[in-house]
């Protein structure tokens, strides 16, 4: 029967043996016709047991594929225990571990270099050297250039996953930082072997592995000399560390290892240092068309690598234009692809408050519509899936400013009907729903750091409200003073609900630098260059997001060069009071239609520059290898599905100018 058509088999009638006692029960079929009263004769009970037995026996003769539809197993149904689970256990998977060594034989019978135009092309483009394929550039990478390195590894569709851990911890800690590793090892299982998925290739258990293995080091003959990745072991120091910024994302990679050359060995201290490392690992990989196979050149590799920054972040707007869970989910990937550990998520402005909030629920009636809305459990599932790639998100309520939208369904959050923000400070009420909606987003942002806003209040609308002019002037107010007044009390009630640090525009220190905790409180610059070199000066926690520096993603003027050689550090002294920075893609002129091209790839001239050491992304910039890497890095986006758009673009999301390949526009 071909695949995808449903065999509709028609079910024998019910037929009602049971004694006679009313009205005759009749069932009728195309064959034949039994009623109750036909079981009266002496020998009802023999005939009855004699046609019982042969439907019995018929259905155990006949193959089950008869009453089921054929289908083609998907990859994940390969059974591990060598059962039927959709390939015919063992028999299936033999097939194409023989399959695939054939590849492998004849990959290395005709020589790795010998004649292939595949490599030849690709030697010449760069792409056969490591560095020029990982996108931020590690801290240090050091890999074969010698007679050895005209091999390449091979990267078995067969490898196996193994993860253990040096600190003892409990079981269901070793659990969930064994299920986060794996997952992301069968995320970039289907990237790296993209073109095998369509053979229905899977990762196989300890058990089939260790058989491939053995018949690969006996079968393999003349591919002896090639070293071929049959396992990938993850260990992890400290399984206990959970996701949150600031957690050890430092990795050590080691590929072609003498003492383990058929092992990719990932050493780190914790499970999100071991994402970054399959992320590294997963770019290295390059898919050989002639031979079909996954090939990693410059083997033996090691890597040692570590962020330089622990806060390297990309705020989403979805207030100014509303953006699906499933949009947001493709921001997420992207990141993880350039290493990337925040989403800042605006989640609320003057044009639309799209989220849900239980404690007043009127509130997300200020939402573009209906349909454009987040519940609670949309915002669960985004910061679930952020943690899946070692990303945490960070909500911002913008507040006392930038809040029209709040009124819409509490109108008498209103300083007046004509002057609709900032929020009326003189009303209790105002606090109290403040302390509702972080409570609500409480439980679900769980990590330690909020964002509140703070940024451009128009004092002049308090000011013009009689009634609020009386309640300032009770209190011996200047509308200055009223900011202040309002910020501290809402910093108050973050800190008073469990986060630990609360994230603020750069307006409150120019309006009140005195009153902010230098331990509870972050400055995000986004005005002058200068001004966080003064704020570092007091001592305060940074983060740079400048917009004269390149930084505002909205800005169509600005390349991926201008955002590359920004240095978020170059006025910050000493820079270990910058947490690192945020690209801004502010949404009043993006939306899903054209929102990732937008943003990538720029936003990975950011990841690098918060990434990698300063004095190399200063050299790569100057020699121009940075921006050779970044074609590179652009093409491995699109290839994940990521619309990333050209490098060289004028203006940053616009079309190609001419036909070409994506290494070269």
């Amino acid at each position: 029967m071909p695949n995808g058509h449903v065999e509709i088999v028609e079910s024998q009638p019910f037929i009602d043996s049971r004694p006679e006692s009313g009205p005759k029960s009749t069932a009728t079929s195309k064959s034949f016709s039994l009623s109750a009263s036909s079981f009266s004769t002496p020998h009802a009970g023999l005939l009855f047991l004699l046609l019982l037995f042969l439907c019995v026996l018929i259905v155990l003769l006949i193959p089950h594929s008869f009453f089921a539809p054929e289908s083609l197993p998907l990859l994940d149904s390969v059974s591990s225990s060598g059962n039927d689970g959709g390939l015919s256990g063992d028999s299936e998977l033999t097939r194409r571990m023989d399959e695939w060594e054939q590849r492998l034989d004849a990959f290395v019978k005709r020589g790795a270099n010998d004649g292939d135009d595949d490599l030849l092309a690709a030697k010449n483009q760069g792409l056969l050297d490591p560095k020029m394929r990982i996108w931020p550039m590690p801290r240090q990478l050091t890999s074969s250039t010698g007679k050895d390195a005209a091999w390449p590894a091979i990267f078995s569709p067969f490898s196996r996953l193994t993860v253990s851990f040096g600190k003892a911890a409990s079981a269901a800690v070793e659990d969930s930082a064994r299920a986060l590793v794996t997952k992301s090892y069968d995320r970039y299982h289907r990237v790296i072997f993209a073109h095998e998925y369509g053979d229905d290739y899977a990762e196989v258990d300890d058990s089939h592995a260790s058989s491939f293995s053995s018949r690969a080091t006996s079968q393999r003959g003349s591919a002896a000399t090639v070293v071929v990745i049959e396992r990938v072991d993850v260990r992890i120091a400290r399984p206990e560390e959970q996701l949150d910024i600031g957690v050890d994302e430092s990795y050590k990679l080691s590929l072609g290892d003498r003492g383990e050359p058929g092992t990719a060995v990932i050493q780190a201290n914790t499970s999100v240092g071991a994402l970054r490392a399959l992320e590294t690992l997963s770019q290295l990989c390059r898919y050989h068309y002639p031979s079909r196979l996954v090939t990693i050149h410059g083997v033996p590799l090691k890597v040692e690598d570590a962020p330089r920054f622990k806060h390297r972040g990309l705020l989403i707007d979805t207030a100014r234009h509303f953006l699906p869970v499933v949009e947001v989910e493709r921001v997420l990937d992207a990141m993880s692809y350039a290493k990337m550990n925040v989403l800042h998520w605006h989640l609320v402005d003057a044009q639309s408050f799209p989220i849900e909030t239980p404690s007043f629920p009127r509130l997300w009636e200020g939402a573009f519509s209906l349909a454009e809305r987040y519940t609670l459990k949309d915002a669960k599932h985004v910061v679930r899936y952020a943690a899946a790639r070692g990303i945490v998100v960070i909500p911002e309520i913008d507040t006392p400013a930038h809040a029209t939208s709040w009124g819409v369904g509490y109108p008498v959050l209103y300083p007046s009907p004509d002057c609709k923000e900032p929020l009326d400070v003189s009303n209790e009420f105002t606090f109290e729903l403040i302390k509702g909606v972080l409570t609500d987003l409480r439980s679900v942002f769980t990590g330690s750091r909020i964002h509140i806003g703070g940024d451009e209040v128009k004092e002049d609308c308090w000011a013009e409200s009689e009634r609020i002019s009386q309640w300032m002037n009770q209190h011996g107010m200047q509308p200055s003073d009223a900011v202040r007044y309002f910020s501290n009390r809402v910093r108050a009630i973050a800190l008073e609900l469990g986060w630990e640090k609360t994230i603020v525009w750069e307006e409150s220190w120019q309006g009140f630098s005195e009153d902010l905790n230098k331990t509870t409180t972050i400055l995000q610059n986004w005005l002058s260059v200068d001004i966080i070199g003064r704020m570092a000066q007091q001592g305060f926690q940074l983060l740079f997001s400048n917009v004269y520096g390149g930084w505002y993603l909205d800005s169509m003027d600005v390349d991926w060069h201008r955002v590359y050689t920004t240095d978020p550090a170059q006025n910050v002294s000493p820079e270990s009071l910058l947490e690192g920075g945020e690209v801004c893609m502010w949404g009043e002129k993006v939306d899903s239609s054209d929102f990732m091209p937008t943003i990538w790839p720029r936003a990975a001239a950011a990841a690098e520059r918060m990434w990698s050491p300063r004095a190399y992304a200063d050299a790569a910039l100057a020699s121009g290898e940075a921006e050779r890497r970044l074609h590179v890095f652009r093409c491995l986006l699109n290839r994940r599905g990521v619309e990333a758009a050209p490098v060289s673009n004028a203006v940053p999301r616009s079309s190609p100018e001419n036909p070409g390949g994506c290494l070269v526009q």
